[in-house]
Parts: structure tokens; C-alpha cells; sequence
């Protein structure tokens, strides 16, 4: 096979996570996936790929595009399973990593005419100049400086023996007010006992790292509900996941995702006061 030929939209680097070799995962790790057919264990580095997805004119340079920012994220998630305490540029470089899995997600379906590359570009280009608030060139600078004033990142663990699972579009994207739809608040399940949460500062902000048995339940239905066709873990689903997993997916509607050169449409789930997290608290209030 040609090289970079298979590109993944999810990387094997987040995925790796949630296979169960622990300190030792790899890419040729493997994990339990759950889909419309039912559950069986894969290779991690086969999954949430597709042939020339980014570039077929030059793959090795798509490739390149996406190593470091991986490298950073591994070695940030590293440290969290060591027990090591994260720097505020580890918490950055994870936060944009968090912030990328959705935008370089295949959700999204590319009617540029263009390669999936340069549609990838597009929603770089939409995304930053949205959150940013800014139209022109964007620098890394400019980026650096928005998270530090206005993103918080906290990482919290799942109550008692419980496990997170992912999904092959696992970067959730949510707000918190119907009547002011934007992201106000983002969760990637980082292994299956860290899920990382991010929050705009000006609206939100988390007060402890724990988790009540609902905010666990309503954090892990994130992945299922964002799934498009596929869920992971690292332990078995049981039966009777396996059943609620596959008739949800059977169920799904087309989330309705895509780029074009002058639009992008994509999905932001909504969070309703009654379903609000035990650890987080509006700040200023809402009104």
C-alpha cells in the first residue's frame, strides 16, 4: 500500500487510549467497538480512516500537517495517566486538540470540489475566526491569547470503577442557553477513567474535579449521541448496551454536517438547566 494512503479523521493517537494495554497502548493496540452490527474487537490503527481522506495529491505532507499536534497530545494525556500535574501550555495544546478533533472530523461532508485538506483549512479558517471573533489572518498568537483569557480546562474522573466510552467523533460540542446558542462548553473523553472538559470561561466555570452518578451518565451518553456510525470501549459492552447501542445507531439521523467554500454547517448539542453538571456553575448567570 502506498504510504499515508489510509488517513485517519480520528487519530490513533486519541484512540489508542481506550484499548486495554494500558501504559503500553500503541496504534496496534486493541479495543471493543459497537455498531449497528453488534460488538467485536479491532485493531485501533484501522479504524476511523479512509483512503486518500485528506490529500491524494500529497498525502506525506497531509500526514505531517497533523504529527505534532498528536505528539503534544500524547504526551500531555501521558502525563495525566502518570499522575503528573499538566502546565498551562499542556493544558493549551490539549484544549486545541480538543477544539480539532471536531473540526478535522469526517462528519462533516466536504462539497468544496476540493481535497478533504483544503476543506479542513476552511473549517480551521471559519472556526478560529468565529471564536476568535475575528476576521483576516490568525495567527498562533492570536490563538494562544484567547485561550488563556477566556478558556478554562479541567480533567475529571469517573465516579467509583466506572469507565467512559468514545466514539469515532468524540469531541462534543454543547451549549448551555437555547436563546444564545453558541460553544460554551466542550468534552472529549481522554481514557476510560478522564474526561476532559472545557468551558469558556465568561460563561462557565468548573468548581471540583468529581462527578455525581448523573453528571457521569449524562457526560458518556455525549459519545453515543455524537457518534456517526460506531462507539468504543475498553472493557466488553454487556448485552444489554450492545442492544440499546445498536437500535440507537440503526435510529440516527444524517446530523446534516458540511463544508462548503463560503459555509459551514455543523452541530452543537444543547444542555437544558435540568440536565446542568453538579461541578459546573454559570458566571456570570445566564439571563
Amino acid at each position: 500500500m502506498p504510504a499515508y494512503k489510509r488517513q485517519h479523521y480520528l487519530p490513533a493517537a486519541y484512540l489508542k487510549y481506550f484499548s486495554n494495554d494500558g501504559a503500553n497502548c500503541s496504534r496496534r493496540s486493541f479495543v471493543y467497538r459497537c455498531d449497528e452490527q453488534g460488538q467485536r474487537v479491532v485493531r485501533v490503527d484501522s479504524q476511523c480512516a479512509a483512503k486518500w481522506h485528506y490529500s491524494k495529491r500529497d498525502p506525506a505532507g497531509a500526514e505531517e500537517m497533523f504529527q505534532g499536534a498528536e505528539q503534544e497530545y500524547c504526551r500531555c494525556v501521558d502525563k495525566l495517566c502518570e499522575g503528573r500535574e499538566l502546565t498551562g501550555s499542556d493544558y493549551g495544546r490539549l484544549l486545541v486538540n480538543m477544539f480539532d478533533f471536531y473540526v478535522r472530523n469526517a462528519v462533516h461532508k466536504n462539497l468544496t470540489g476540493k481535497e478533504g485538506i483544503d476543506a479542513y483549512r476552511i473549517r480551521c479558517a471559519f472556526f478560529w475566526s468565529k471564536l476568535l471573533g475575528k476576521t483576516g489572518v490568525i495567527t498562533k498568537e492570536d490563538i494562544q491569547n484567547h485561550v488563556e483569557k477566556y478558556w478554562g480546562l479541567q480533567i475529571l474522573i469517573a465516579p467509583g470503577t466506572r469507565h467512559f466510552i468514545t466514539c469515532d467523533h468524540p469531541s462534543v460540542w454543547t451549549s448551555i442557553n437555547d436563546d444564545q446558542p453558541d460553544l460554551h462548553l466542550l468534552t472529549v473523553p481522554i481514557t476510560p477513567r478522564l474526561m476532559a472538559v472545557a468551558f469558556d470561561r465568561r460563561i462557565l466555570s468548573v468548581i471540583e474535579q468529581g462527578m455525581t452518578e448523573e453528571d457521569y451518565l449524562t457526560l458518556n451518553a455525549g459519545p453515543m449521541s455524537n457518534a456517526v456510525s460506531c462507539v468504543y470501549s475498553a472493557v466488553p459492552f454487556s448485552d444489554e448496551q450492545i442492544a440499546q447501542m445498536k437500535a440507537h445507531l440503526a435510529g440516527k439521523e444524517d446530523p446534516g454536517c458540511f463544508i462548503e467554500e463560503g459555509n459551514w454547517r455543523f452541530k452543537i448539542a444543547g444542555l437544558r438547566p435540568e440536565h446542568y453538571f453538579s461541578f459546573m456553575q454559570l458566571s456570570p448567570p445566564l439571563m
